[in-house]
């Protein structure tokens, strides 16, 4: 997060465990920013995630791409939902977050033909965006990288 990148790039981030020789997934780099989340959340995607930061702006923005394993994922977004913000708030403060989220509540939105949810935390386009695509769970920290995820798999 603190090396320059190019702008409006993606960089997909690949972390080793170099003790255990081993790539992390996605359960691994959430846990390593001790977040919170629901049991079932692992359990309905794979593991092995596309991570990635969006760079714009002179902001970079936090992402990922998991295939979904079991129906249901979306019940558990939801509910997920009310707490979201405080359980991933590690995350988000590295992301530059250091005010509460300017909407208490997510929202539904549409881009393209892709539904999705939202919370916006500041007018610098940081947020919860996450949606489905497909077999995919896309989920992102801003509007944009959202959409710069569902431009490039339409190319």
């Amino acid at each position: 997060l603190t090396e320059n990148l190019a702008e409006t790039k993606f960089t997909r981030l690949i972390i080793k465990n170099t003790t255990e020789n081993k790539i992390l997934g996605l359960e691994e780099f959430l846990s390593s920013f001790s977040t919170t989340t629901p049991e079932a959340f692992y359990q309905k995607l794979d593991n092995e995630a596309t991570l990635f930061i969006y760079s714009a702006k002179g902001t970079k923005r936090f992402g990922f791409i998991a295939k979904v394993q079991e129906t249901g994922l979306n019940d558990v977004m939801l509910s997920w939902e009310k707490s979201m913000e405080k359980d991933l708030e590690s995350i988000f403060s590295a992301l530059g977050k250091d005010k509460p989220a300017l909407v208490k509540f997510f929202k539904n939105g549409k881009y393209k033909s892709i539904n999705l949810r939202f919370q916006t935390f500041s007018l610098k386009d940081l947020g919860i965006v996450y949606g489905f695509s497909n077999d995919n769970f896309i989920f992102t920290s801003s509007w944009e990288s959202f959409t710069k995820v569902i431009d490039s798999s339409t190319q």
